[in-house]
């Protein structure tokens, strides 16, 4: 058929479902062998399963067995040290026979990655690796399948030695025969060496005892087998016994088995292999001894003293590793014992080692005891002198020997001799609390400080930390000053009873501004011939008490500055050669480390700065809205407010007041006048970390003499363009009439010219003008007059513009003004004029073409061609349209007319419009001439126009008339109609 090839296409969706892939097992294809009693690392042992991973959380069971061996899963990261996310349900993945796991593709793949074989002790032959692997039913239809599949392994037999079957320890009693029969010692040949000489040695240690074999005795034995078995019956024979009764109570003596053989493999190397065996004995139980000083020991009253001479001994500790026995320790008149810390040693009950005591039990090995005992201090009750008794009490808590587990016990006692000292003073101190305010004084009651001495006359020196201390002279009536009252130290001597009226009275003042823990300090020396001092102290809280803040400092309190211009709010002394900024302190800045002060800062007329550093805004919530950062020292980049407020430290806030700016109001009028700026500076209340007291502020006032700057008048025009229409008055300046304001000129006149640069203006409203140029309310092109902002307002309000006759086109300047103040007001600044100009585009309207006849009669001869001249015609703005044309049309009654020159023109037929070539022949003529042509062109043309009377035309004046017009078609102007012009002139026929 037609149309050539043609083809069609159609998607079809097939629905594949999933069945399931049975699992694979790759094996290594090289021989894997191991020697006997060897470990062999299998490489290449792997599973796969092409969609067993297609199921998120899938996983696969995999079962390994070695027939005469065990398998270890290579080493991971997790706790048991074996490759991580293997689950395991037979074995542990360490030594199995058999080990089943299950574990993802990925998870199995590693740990078949090095698995480790070992072969069962002396086993060697041929071994099987059995492997299983199943899928779990992943993924897709036909249930779990599985795969199975077997390594062989073969184990190559290996050399064994002569080895020893010992127990590692026996037991006997003290003087109790060993014989090693009973305890199974034997040589071992797994291989059948067959060796023909065997060298046996037998050595014990420590040397407690002897060995004895075949007749002899000693610490070490020798035998030669000639046979595995005759070293059999060798050992079979050998016995140990202790040498001494005491020394084997409790002891522990090694035999260390050894044989030495030349081996059968090649005759040539010798094996060796050794074995210890340890023989405990136990003994019966023996009393523990007490050893005491033999002459009471003389100490010093309230002076800890070691006491030499005390230890314990028992026999069967002496030879136990492992008794513990205890020791109790009583003092009869109150004295304290104390025992050093020994890594052997424990206290009993309420005991703790160490640690003084009238009663000490403690508990340890005979060694840490008797050292403990050796360093064991004593000190006496205090004050306490004489004679005190120290009873000793031993319990070996059945160590060693039979009966089991019943103590054997010794106890006794002893006496030292306490000689009498001399005691430095000492002081009671009440536990309450004590606290004052910041800057208030407290009394210390009776029990703060109270003093102690056997002497009976003190000398007491009282000073503080951070306050002073006083005591009032009713307070010294039995007491006396050496050295001062009211200074931070104060000395004074007395009695005690007399120390302790003064110090209830004692009265302690902080330094001022002082808060935070003070520590009054109080020592006493007592009046001995060896003079004995003591140093006490106590603690005093002084609680914060919110201070006002301060505002240390201002550069000025009055200055001048001109209106709308700024000042810095600091001043520069040369003299000092530094500035002076406004600072803000207080004494409790640095007591909070949270501490903020706030910062307001307000003037009522200007504004505020903060030239190049940060600025904070307030939001009329009050709260801090930003933070400003500027890097310009002068507006009008930075921000100013009227009021601003900022927090933060001392350092920050004065840092902020350092750049300080005040910003005059742009205009104050005709007279200058004084701004205020309040600084107010809070606490906010801050003063520790603990204490939140009432804020607490401070208020300073700088004032501004603003001084009045001439300000320049103010023109307010339309931005916008005027549309004006040719040769029409454009009766309002819109959106917004050109107003004319001065903000401190008041009633003085200002001076204005106003002037259009393509047209004229005037004013319909003159009323309070007086005009030096113009009248105002006649058009001109320039009008000078001068009158009060009120009037001049008004006038300018009514202002009116008509552009030059005929004239368009945009001028953004033409119309024009000029205002002068004539330096009214202000104490600065002088005349101040100020210009602007309104644009205004003048569109144009079409204007109609004009016929001009010089000669309104033209004389003509019958049958001949006769030029009529002075004929031409005008269009203003025709020519402003690039194709602007003028269509002419010629015509006469009678007779006939033509052109000679139609250069630059077009003929239109007046039949058919068509447009035609005028041939320059003069027997050509026309009733009607229609032609185009620009106005040059057309008017050339009309030089040309020649009139042909007809032969038989009659003669006389007005014989013919000859018709012209002219059309514009719409050359030039926004708008309009078409212009037309129509004129004639008469002809006057001769020659008849």
């Amino acid at each position: 058929g037609s149309g050539g090839f043609k083809e069609a296409s159609l998607t079809v969706l097939v629905s594949i479902s999933a069945v399931n892939d049975a699992p694979t097992i790759t094996l290594p294809s090289a021989l894997q062998q191991v020697n006997e009693d060897a470990q062999l690392t299998i490489s290449g042992v792997s599973v796969s399963d092409v969609d067993v991973s297609e199921t998120f959380g899938s996983y696969v069971r995999v079962q390994l067995t070695a027939g005469n061996g065990t398998l270890t899963l290579p080493v991971g990261q997790d706790a048991a040290n074996r490759v991580t996310g293997v689950h395991f349900e037979a074995g542990d993945g360490s030594d199995d026979t058999t080990v089943t796991f299950l574990c993802s593709l990925a998870e199995a793949q590693a740990a078949l990655a090095a698995l480790i074989y070992k072969p069962s002790a002396n086993w060697y032959g041929n071994d099987t690796l059995s492997i299983y692997v199943d899928d779990q039913g992943f993924t897709g239809t036909g249930g779990l399948l599985s795969a199975t599949d077997s390594l062989t392994i073969v184990v190559n037999s290996q050399h064994d030695a002569l080895a020893w079957n010992a127990p590692s320890s026996v037991t006997a009693l003290t003087n109790e025969t060993v014989l090693f029969s009973a305890s199974s010692v034997a040589v071992v040949d797994v291989d059948n060496e067959l060796a023909s000489s065997i060298n046996l040695t037998f050595t014990v240690s420590p040397a407690k005892g002897q060995l004895s074999l075949y007749g002899s005795s000693n610490t070490t034995l020798s035998y030669t087998a000639s046979s595995v078995a005759d070293a059999n019956v060798a050992l079979a024979n050998l016995t140990y016994s202790p040498l001494d009764q005491v020394e084997a109570r409790d002891s522990h003596v090694a035999v260390n088995f050894a044989l030495a053989y030349v081996s059968w493999a090649d005759g040539v190397s010798v094996v060796e292999s050794s074995v210890n065996v340890v023989i405990v004995f136990t003994s019966v139980n023996a009393a523990p001894v007490l050893t005491k000083p033999s002459t009471p020991q003389t100490v010093s009253e309230d002076v800890e003293t070691v006491i030499t001479g005390v230890s314990v001994h028992d026999a069967d500790a002496d030879v136990s590793l492992v008794s513990l026995l205890t020791v109790n320790l009583t003092t009869s008149e109150g004295g304290a014992l104390r025992m050093p810390s020994f890594a052997g040693l424990t206290g009993l009950g309420d005991t703790q080692v160490d640690t003084p005591s009238t009663f000490l039990s403690v508990k340890g090995d005979l060694a840490s005891l008797n050292a403990a005992l050796a360093a064991m201090t004593y000190r006496s009750a205090a004050d306490n002198y004489g004679t005190e008794t120290i009873t000793v009490d031993m319990d070996d808590n059945g160590f060693w020997g039979e009966p089991t587990g019943v103590s054997r016990t010794a106890s006794d006692t002893f006496t030292l001799t306490i000689a009498a000292v001399n005691d430095a003073p000492r002081f009671t101190l009440a536990t309450a609390a004590r606290s004052t305010s910041e800057d208030v004084a407290i009394v210390c009651a009776a029990g703060q400080a109270v003093v102690w001495d056997d002497s009976g006359f003190v000398t007491l020196t009282v000073s503080a930390d951070n306050g002073v201390v006083t005591f009032p002279n009713s307070s010294l009536a039995s007491a006396y000053v050496v050295d001062g009252v009211n200074n931070n130290e104060v000395t004074i001597n007395g009695t005690v009873v007399a120390l302790n009226s003064a110090l209830d009275a004692m009265t302690y003042t902080p330094n001022s501004d002082f808060n935070g823990y003070d520590w009054v300090r109080v020592y006493a020396v007592d009046n001995d011939t060896t003079p004995l001092g003591v140093w006490t102290n106590f603690s005093i809280v002084v609680n914060a008490v919110n201070d006002c803040p301060t505002i240390v400092s201002v550069p000025f309190n009055t200055t001048t500055v001109s209106e709308a211009h700024f000042v810095d709010v600091r001043e520069y002394s040369s003299a000092a050669d530094e500035w002076t900024y406004v600072v803000v302190g207080d004494v409790d800045a640095t007591e909070t480390p949270a501490y903020a002060m706030t910062v307001t800062i307000e003037v009522q007329r200007g504004t505020l700065s903060f030239g190049a550093a940060h600025f904070v805004d307030e939001l009329a919530s009050d709260a801090v809205a930003a933070i400003w950062a500027s890097s310009e020292p002068s507006p009008p980049s930075q921000p100013t407010r009227s009021s601003v407020r900022f927090s933060g430290s001392l350092e920050f806030v004065n840092s902020i007041l350092s750049h300080l700016r005040y910003h005059a109001p742009s205009e104050v009028g005709a007279a200058d006048v004084v701004d205020s700026m309040t600084i107010t500076a809070t606490d906010n209340g801050a003063t520790d970390a603990a204490v939140s007291a009432t804020p607490l502020n401070v208020t300073r006032t700088i004032n501004f003499t603003v001084a009045s700057v001439n300000d320049g008048p103010h023109l307010v025009v339309p931005r916008v363009v005027q549309v004006a229409t040719e040769d029409t008055v454009l009766t309002a300046i819109t959106p917004a009439v050109a107003m004319a304001s001065d903000t401190d000129s008041g009633a003085a006149n200002v001076t204005v010219r106003l002037w259009a640069r393509h047209g004229t203006v005037r004013l319909t409203n003159v009323t309070g003008l007086w005009f030096e140029i113009g009248e105002g309310s006649a058009f001109a092109s320039l009008l000078a007059f001068s009158g009060n902002v009120t009037s001049v307002s008004s006038a300018l309000a009514s202002l009116q513009y008509l552009a030059n006759a005929d004239y368009t086109g945009v001028d953004m300047e033409e119309i024009g003004f000029e205002i002068a103040d004539l330096g009214a007001a202000g104490a600065v600044g002088g005349t101040r004029n100020t210009t602007a100009h309104i644009g205004v585009m003048v569109t144009g309207v079409n204007d109609a073409p004009t016929i001009t006849i010089a000669n309104a009669t033209v004389s003509a001869t019958r049958g001949q061609a006769t030029t009529v001249t002075g004929v031409s015609v005008s269009d203003v703005d025709v020519g402003e349209s690039p194709s602007g044309v003028l269509l002419i049309n010629v015509t006469a009654s009678e007779g006939t007319v033509s052109i000679t020159n139609g250069t630059g023109v077009s003929f239109v037929n007046p039949d058919s419009q068509s447009v035609h070539a005028l041939a320059d022949d003069t027997t050509t003529t026309y009733s009607t001439l229609l032609f185009r042509g620009g106005l040059e062109a057309v008017n050339a043309a009309l030089q040309t126009l020649q009139y042909h009377a007809r032969d038989d035309a009659a003669c006389g004046a007005a014989a013919d008339t000859i018709h012209v017009s002219a059309n514009d078609q719409g050359n030039t102007g926004t708008t309009g109609a078409v212009g037309t012009a129509t004129d004639s002139l008469s002809v006057e026929v001769v020659g008849c």
